[in-house]
């Protein structure tokens, strides 16, 4: 049984990573990987990834794909991980009737749903468990407190109205995803919950990577997000 990081809750020891949140991160990898499928031919998915990485998860069976997507993270970026993304929303949304808050022209796709239900779990968590949400997202501080700071029509705006720079997570490392799609195919659960737990280790390498360059740049501007319209 994998060792679960612990952090302190209200006086006592409580799981970082709680079942109802790994669950929904394995159901969300789980749909991630099957648009990726879907959509291998289209431009944005083709490029997202070596093909042969592509050619192996198509070929994977849907007990096998859902074994590589069991991670104790996000197999996917959003890009709200990223500081360029929070100095680019430095401003704040115009105030909006309640009846126009909700209006969106946009006509929604798989993936751009997909990016919806991923952004509103990644606030609820970060609203919820900030710990949690940097383990499972790789999010800062700052982004952490960005998101949770989110009024839920602002973040409704932002999933259907800016584009999530959706992309899988480090998509040129030599071993991570070639080694999960090798392992799932073969059934070597051992050796892909090896590679998963690598991911875990790559998730505190950005975190770290992240402090470092954020450190270098100074301190963010506190501000809210940026007009849409």
């Amino acid at each position: 049984m994998r060792k679960r990081s612990r952090e302190r809750l209200h006086g006592s020891l409580a799981p970082v990573l709680t079942p109802p949140a790994l669950s929904a991160i394995h159901d969300l990898n789980s749909d991630y990987i099957e648009l990726l499928v879907a959509n291998r031919d289209m431009p944005q998915f083709a490029a997202s990834l070596p093909s042969t990485v592509i050619a192996g998860l198509a070929d994977l069976s849907n007990t096998a794909r859902r074994a590589l997507a069991a991670c104790p993270f996000a197999l996917y970026s959003l890009g709200i991980e990223q500081q360029d993304f929070w100095r680019s929303c430095a401003g704040g949304f115009m105030v909006a009737e309640e009846a126009s808050r909700y209006q969106s022209s946009m006509s929604l796709s798989a993936v751009s749903s997909f990016g919806i239900s991923a952004l509103f779990f990644a606030w609820h968590v970060a609203s919820a468990q900030r710990m949690a949400a940097k383990v499972l997202f790789a999010m800062p501080d700052f982004a952490v407190d960005g998101l949770a700071r989110l009024r839920l029509w602002e973040l409704q705006r932002i999933a259907s109205e800016r584009a999530i720079q959706m992309k899988p997570r480090w998509p040129m490392n030599n071993g991570f995803w070639p080694d999960l799609v090798r392992f799932a195919a073969r059934g070597d659960l051992e050796r892909l919950n090896t590679t998963q737990l690598l991911g875990s280790q790559l998730i505190a390498s950005d975190l770290r990577a992240q402090a470092v360059s954020r450190n270098a740049r100074g301190p963010m501007t506190s501000g809210t997000l940026l007009p849409i319209s």
